[in-house]
């Protein structure tokens, strides 16, 4: 998946409102582990004799409170279909207080977010265009224009509402069967525990078949 779609749809959800920019993201390889440069974005891949898979995480979700989103890449080397299921995954976390498995969130909890978000955009934005045909019926002056705007303005989140929709259909992590030689790019969501400061450390699993691909990966932003 292109990083730009991903933070695209991130902000979508509005995941991305307090971005520590200074943040930085270190992918942890082991032994059977490399890291890949591709456009300016490093993935942590392994591969082992079956299946392969890639793992990218942006910066800019260390604060507390936000849905962290890991970029994969799954491929079946073999030759048989494999049958990928969301208890397949699992995200852990390793705090001082000790480690958390954090659930991954599922396409309908996805869906339900963006109808949330879409719903309070529409409320805010609406109320202002409102406030302008109002202004301008006071004024007698612009109120065809004021209309116009207002009605343009919430087509348009109408359009956008109903284009991450589709992307998050098509990228959200989900059951699926994984075809020989086929490639499956998808969009792993959890949600970052609260009062948990500091460096933040995750354990990314994803079981294809019989093997299991572990990433690690810290978050960590510098002390001001």
């Amino acid at each position: 998946m292109p990083f730009v779609r991903l933070a695209a749809l991130c902000l979508a959800l509005s995941l991305a409102g307090c971005v520590a920019t200074t943040e930085r993201v270190t992918l942890v390889p082991d032994a059977r582990q490399e890291i890949v440069p591709s456009k300016g974005h490093d993935w942590l891949a392994s591969r082992q004799k079956v299946t392969q898979v890639g793992l990218m995480h942006p910066a800019g979700f260390a604060k507390t409170g936000t849905w962290v989103p890991f970029a994969l890449e799954m491929r079946n080397r073999g030759r048989t279909p494999i049958e990928f299921r969301m208890q397949d995954a699992d995200v852990l976390y390793m705090g001082k207080g000790g480690d958390l498995i954090l659930p991954v969130k599922t396409i309908e909890q996805i869906e339900q977010e963006e109808r949330r978000r879409h719903a309070m955009e529409e409320l805010v934005v609406g109320s202002l265009a409102s406030a302008d045909v109002s202004l301008a019926m006071q004024m007698r002056a612009g109120v065809g224009q004021a209309r116009r705007e207002r009605r343009e303005t919430m087509e348009a989140l109408e359009q956008e509402h109903l284009q991450n929709l589709e992307a998050f259909h098509q990228y959200a992590l989900k059951d699926h069967t994984l075809q020989p030689g086929a490639l499956t790019q998808a969009l792993l969501l959890v949600e970052l525990p609260e009062a948990h400061e500091g460096d933040k450390h995750y354990a990314v699993r994803i079981k294809l078949g019989d093997e299991l691909h572990e990433f690690k990966v810290v978050q960590s932003t510098p002390k001001s």
